[in-house]
């Protein structure tokens, strides 16, 4: 994230809960944006031993990263207004958004995430090589558990009631910073309308970022030579279904798979970079010319 800070800390701002920001936000290789004045401020009055270890002050001043934000940060990641004035998130707040983990809500985490993990991994390589700043730094916040799977047990009211719960939590004032959900469109074709209106409306009421999914879910992303190679098409078909039909096919209970739900923990074993683009390269209109794997890493990026 980038955090802007106001010339209104300079007054009234504890000092240790200045220094303790400043010194995760670089340890965290997160973005501080700053006039000169308020860089000047930091050195004399923050970075001191009073607050911090001499150690940890020489990596700050060292971090020539820290302060450095190039367009593409400030196009792809969250900018947030610290200070003490309206509409500003203080010092306190920005603290617990540094120190909390992002969560990603998910229908079922056990059988969806190891598909969007693969997804983020298979993007920070050739395949997303056009953004690979961005893809790298939400890769590595998957790996090191800075972004993590939550399990809501359905769709529409329980990623709602899931998100409440976290709201009641450690997460009341940041929720709208660190949480999002991606979600099955349950389409059973391209023209139907969003079965999941509620759940956008309470997103969009309360600014958290939601992606649906074009396709109906996450089983319409694998190809029919993942589920051939993985043993789940049934008997000798050797042709796929074609056309757009397949995005909104009922995987599992279609007749033509041998798939349950459970099969789905290792189904990522079989989706290699070709074959994902060809899933993925057909949505590509509905995504403002991107695939649609790539605008999900743009949204993750933006709760880090």
């Amino acid at each position: 994230m980038i955090f802007k800070l106001d010339k209104s800390l300079l007054v009234s701002t504890d000092k240790k809960t200045f220094a303790n920001f400043i010194s995760i936000a670089s340890k965290e290789n997160q973005k501080v944006d700053c006039t000169e004045r308020i860089w000047s401020y930091i050195e004399q009055h923050i970075l001191n031993t009073n607050y911090l270890g001499k150690i940890d002050i020489d990596e700050i001043r060292e971090n020539v990263d820290l302060r450095d934000i190039k367009t593409i940060y400030r196009t792809h990641f969250t900018e947030i207004l610290v200070g003490n004035g309206d509409g500003m998130i203080n010092i306190h707040v920005a603290l617990q958004i540094l120190t909390n983990e992002s969560y990603i809500i998910l229908e079922n985490s056990r059988y969806d995430w190891p598909t969007i993990k693969k997804w983020i991994e298979i993007f920070d390589g050739k395949v997303g090589a056009k953004y690979k700043t961005v893809n790298s730094i939400v890769h590595n916040a998957v790996k090191n558990k800075k972004i993590l799977p939550d399990h809501a047990g359905g769709c529409g009211p329980n990623i709602v009631n899931r998100i409440q719960t976290l709201r009641k939590d450690k997460y009341a004032q940041i929720y709208s910073f660190k949480l999002s959900t991606v979600y099955d469109s349950d389409k059973n074709s391209k023209e139907d309308k969003s079965k999941h209106q509620d759940l956008e409306k309470y997103l969009s009421e309360n600014h958290i970022l939601g992606h649906e999914l074009i396709k109906r879910e996450i089983e319409n992303y694998y190809s029919w030579d993942a589920y051939k190679e993985a043993g789940h098409v049934k008997g000798t078909q050797s042709l796929p279904p074609l056309g757009v039909e397949y995005d909104y096919t009922d995987i599992p209970t279609c007749g033509l798979f041998n798939l349950a739900k459970s099969d789905m923990e290792t189904m990522p074993r079989y989706i290699k970079p070709n074959r994902l683009i060809r899933r993925v390269q057909n949505n590509m209109a509905d995504c403002n010319g991107e695939y649609e794997i790539q605008v999900i890493v743009f949204m993750l990026a933006k709760i880090i």
